[in-house]
């Protein structure tokens, strides 16, 4: 077990407990800062040590110390998003931490230690501190693909994520239209929704997709507002089939990554799309609920 000096001072028994988890899991020993000076002093005898005990060619040097700089920013990064992800726990809220299973923290680490982006850092900590609350949160075929996204696929995510309305605990991305200026402003084009598909975080329908209640009222949350609606009090499209107590929600729905990584993606609401898609709602419904 390797001694790494990282200060974790001020933390809350949640966030220890936490650490103490992913130091049992990838075999690191996080001392606090305390310790840097003994740390030190044993880092710079196994130096001398190590130096004294063999000879080395110029490149086996030159490959030593390539390997050396690379697993000290792998170590760096991954040190970033346990600070970052310790941070986000809720010292209030239940979690898991005890549930945490040892294989899933290895392939976590294994999949971001790379990440060198701050913002990337922060989605995938809140990865970690997601998955320390609720076990079971996020699958690895999730952390595989999220291994695969750039910080531009990370930003149309979180862009996506404010078009998301929920419907008990389902959350559904409201699109109604690729023209629609406020989905625009999002930078929600055709294109850009398309290759959200592509990657797999969505589904584009050729038509919209619907939500059916068992009665003739429905409700949808946004964020902090919540709406209720008397459901098909108008008809805006006479060729189509009514279909009973069934609310149009547009023309995406998420995937099970989509609807993973929409949790922790960082996206706050945006009144000019709550507007509009209320307007859009308005056209077939009888929205009576005051609004926030």
């Amino acid at each position: 077990m390797s001694l790494i000096n990282v200060d974790f001072s001020g933390l809350s028994e949640p966030a220890t407990k936490l650490v103490e988890k992913i130091s049992d899991a990838i075999g690191v020993l996080y001392e606090p800062t305390k310790m840097k000076k003994i740390a030190k002093a044993q880092s710079e005898v196994k130096k001398i040590e190590f130096q004294t005990s063999i000879e080395l060619t110029e490149l086996e040097e030159r490959a030593l110390r390539r390997t050396l700089n690379s697993q000290a920013r792998k170590q760096r990064n991954i040190d970033s998003i346990t600070i970052k992800a310790a941070k986000e726990i809720d010292s209030q809220a239940q979690n898991d931490i005890e549930l945490l299973d040892e294989d899933w923290i290895n392939h976590f680490f294994n999949q971001c230690e790379d990440i060198s982006d701050d913002m990337m850092q922060g989605l995938w900590a809140r990865v970690l501190t997601g998955e320390a609350q609720k076990s079971g949160s996020f699958s690895k075929r999730t952390l595989n693909f999220l291994s695969t996204l750039d910080k531009r696929d990370a930003e149309l995510i979180t862009n996506l994520g404010s078009t998301v309305w929920n419907q008990h605990i389902s959350p559904l991305p409201m699109v109604f239209s690729y023209e629609d200026e406020a989905i625009q402003k999002l930078g929600l084009d055709y294109d850009s929704l398309r290759h959200l598909e592509s990657i797999g975080v969505i589904t584009l329908g050729t038509m919209n997709y619907s939500v059916q209640f068992e009665k003739e009222y429905g409700y949808f949350t946004y964020y902090d507002k919540s709406i209720m609606m008397k459901i098909g009090t108008r008809k805006k499209n006479t060729f189509m089939p009514i279909k009973q107590n069934s609310v149009d929600i547009g023309m995406v729905l998420l995937t099970n990554i989509g609807i993973e990584l929409i949790r922790i993606c960082g996206s706050k609401p945006d009144d000019n799309y709550f507007y509009s898609a209320l307007k859009e709602f308005m056209e077939e419904n009888e929205i009576f609920t005051p609004l926030q």
